[in-house]
């Protein structure tokens, strides 16, 4: 398909551009005079000398182009609103009408989260009004959604628009360079990653990545707001267009509950996240490390062959180790399947969901990882029979084994069918129990193996009988499995977590820790194994009073609706 992308010289355009590419289409790019577009040139992109805001120099570039993708706006300058105007609505009205002329058969155009405002109470979907916060560059970006909704319905325009949330990664000289360096046609989508994310989160993630202290001082978000209003007006008195140092739009964007809900994208487009919000952080990271520094700037994961080192050879010795995850379409199952690629390991990802697997194995591999989805059903032993032997015709034998896969229940016994109790037992018990019994010939025919049980807290404090049942049988076979093979060179390691941020978890209230903080105890047991570990580790002194002092624990649980998970 041959696709003219407007933007396509900025940070999200360096990606879209590269995946295009990738997919083997034909790209040609609108870039401003006088911009450096030597990448582009070098990977054989026609480029369009051009500007949105002038449409007289729209039409040769977008001649012949089957589909055009708008990302060129405005953004993250202190102009008037008016110059926001110019390029986010006008330039936008330019490019669609110019499409319209030519005959472009589609028209994504880039909106923007900012549209819908702040600070709702329930997740944002895509029939939520557009209420856009008083700043020039939500409000211009609402005022050009609605102009391409209106094109669509009134004459026609073959357009879709897409509303990411706050993108970072490579190449992100604003929000996280920002942040690093202080410490179909006529619908809408939603696109972001929805995964829960707090601010202390995320600047204490950045932090540990670049190696800084995370930020300690707490300003009460009224205080603060002020301070911006205040700030903001300063310029405008000297009649200047100097950013302030803090702004009310930064201050609502990083103060207040924001969240979105992509269901409709994930329903009618297939969409699901393939980056983690944690990986996001690392790439980023990363890259910011090597711009600091003044490494040549490379925003894409370099797909040249490369050769890989023997096993052992890198630090965290997990080089060409052979690693299958079972429960990895989501949750703790996906970030362990990428904590252990990021660490050299060759993994094979298995679950029953079909393209939220796929979709997580191909995010892999972009970032340079090893990786391929076996879509497996661990309550079929047939299938698992398929999953070693698929493990072994991708990579060759199992080193790590990672019996993650798992099913939650909550409804009491009286209301649970026999069926429903076995088939309980079979995903989170026997599964594992069978899938382990695969495994094991080969590594104790090496001597050389790790295998790890994703078990529960609910394994060491029983609240609900059913599934307490299934992990405390699980930590049983773990427990006593890591005996029978003492000194075979095969370890066992259990790791109990309370309550993590997963689909699983939805129904709990509160902060959870995330995912990423599982895996990399995961990753850590692979190397160095322990008999079990509990996460969060404060979740110690729970399993402690239920083992010293099981009559307060009962009292604490009948009188005050505790559970030991949250």
């Amino acid at each position: 398909m041959e696709i003219l992308v407007t933007g396509g010289n900025g940070f999200l355009g360096h990606h879209a551009v590269q995946a295009l590419l990738d997919r083997g289409d034909r790209v040609r790019v609108l870039a401003l005079p006088g911009e450096d577009v030597s990448w582009l040139e070098e990977r054989g992109v026609a480029v369009h000398r051009g500007d949105i805001c002038c449409p007289e120099t729209l039409a040769t570039p977008m001649q012949g182009a089957e589909a055009v993708l708008h990302l060129a706006a405005m953004m993250h300058v202190w102009r008037p609103v008016r110059d926001y105007v110019a390029v986010n609505v006008t330039g936008t009205e330019n490019v669609c009408k110019v499409a319209l002329t030519v005959g472009v058969r589609r028209l994504v155009h880039m909106s923007s989260s900012s549209v819908y405002g702040m600070a709702w109470d329930v997740p944002v979907d895509e029939r939520f009004p557009l209420s856009p916060f008083h700043d020039p560059y939500p409000i211009s970006k609402a005022e050009g959604d609605r102009l391409v909704q209106r094109m669509v319905a009134e004459e026609g325009l073959p357009a879709a628009i897409i509303r990411p949330d706050q993108m970072f990664g490579p190449g992100d000289r604003l929000h996280f360079g920002r942040i690093a360096d202080r410490l179909r046609a006529g619908e809408a989508f939603n696109i972001t990653n929805d995964a829960p994310l707090t601010q202390q989160e995320l600047l204490q993630a950045i932090a540990h990545e670049i190696d800084a202290k995370p930020p300690r001082l707490h300003v009460p978000y009224h205080a603060l707001y002020a301070a911006a209003y205040a700030a903001e007006r300063l310029p405008a008195a000297r009649r200047t267009w100097h950013r302030p140092p803090i702004t009310r739009l930064g201050v609502a964007f990083l103060g207040t509950d924001i969240r979105y809900s992509i269901d409709k994208a994930r329903r009618e487009l297939g969409y699901a996240p393939r980056v983690t919000l944690q990986e996001g952080v690392r790439l980023a990271a990363a890259w910011h490390r090597g711009a600091a520094r003044g490494d040549p700037p490379r925003l894409l994961p370099d797909r040249r062959p490369r050769s890989r080192p023997g096993k052992g050879d890198t630090v965290d010795g997990l080089a060409n180790e052979v690693a299958i995850v079972t429960g990895a379409s989501s949750g703790i199952g996906a970030a362990t399947a990428c904590e252990l690629a990021r660490r050299g390991a060759r993994v094979v990802l298995a679950a029953r969901r079909v393209e939220e697997l796929r979709a997580q194995a191909e995010a892999i591999s972009a970032v340079g990882g090893e990786a391929v989805s076996i879509p497996t059903d661990v309550a079929d032993p047939q299938q698992l029979s398929r999953l070693v032997e698929g493990t072994e015709a991708s990579f060759g034998s199992v080193d790590v084994l990672v019996n993650n896969a798992g099913a939650n229940w909550l409804r009491p016994v009286v209301a649970t069918a026999p069926d429903e109790l076995v088939g309980l037992l079979e995903v989170n018990l026997l599964g594992a129990m069978l899938l382990t019994r695969a495994v094991l010939p080969g590594m104790l025919e090496r001597r050389h193996g790790a295998i790890v049980f994703v078990g529960s807290l609910s394994g060491r404090v029983a609240t609900e009988p059913v599934y307490s049942a299934t992990k405390y049988g699980l930590r049983g076979f773990s427990l006593g499995l890591r005996r029978q093979l003492a000194g075979s060179g095969v370890s066992v390691s259990l790791v109990s977590p309370g309550n993590i941020r997963t689909d699983m978890t939805r129904q709990v209230q509160g902060r959870l820790p995330e995912p990423l903080v599982v895996a990399e105890e995961i990753c850590e047991l692979v190397r160095r194994p322990r008999r079990e570990v509990v996460v969060p580790r404060r979740h110690h002194a729970i399993a402690w009073l239920e083992q010293t002092l099981p009559t307060l624990a009962d009292l604490a649980h009948r009188y005050r609706h505790w559970s030991p998970v949250e």
